[in-house]
Order: structure tokens, then sequence, then C-alpha cells
């Protein structure tokens, strides 16, 4: 897949949409208007820039 063709695509479809279907669970208690978190068993990503970025945790959960 060509670059502009990735392009398009990531501005069509939300990273929400794209971690939903890979298991992971919006986090409503942490998560805030700026910053969603998602969780799938230890793992935590966190999405910013109104659902366009990603920025893994580098922590694990308990």
């Amino acid at each position: 897949m060509e670059k502009t063709d990735l392009e398009e695509l990531r501005g069509k479809v939300p990273c929400s949409a794209v971690l939903e279907d890979a298991g992971f669970a919006l986090d409503l208690k942490e998560s805030s208007r700026k910053a969603m978190k998602y969780r799938r068993a230890s793992e935590i990503i966190i999405v910013i820039h109104d659902g366009k970025g990603l920025s893994p945790s580098v922590r694990r959960s308990p």
C-alpha cells in the first residue's frame, strides 16, 4: 500500500474502531476529553489528537 493511501485510510478510520476490533476496551473512568485510555489485559494504549494519534503506555497495569 502506498504512503498516500495509508494516510487517506488513517483519516477515514478512527483509532478507537481499530482498537476495539483488536479487543481493547475503553476505560471511561481513566479517560478524559483529550486522552481516551484503552485497555486489553495488562496493555494500555492512549488515544490522543481527536482520535488520530496513539500513545502506547510504557507502564503495565497490575
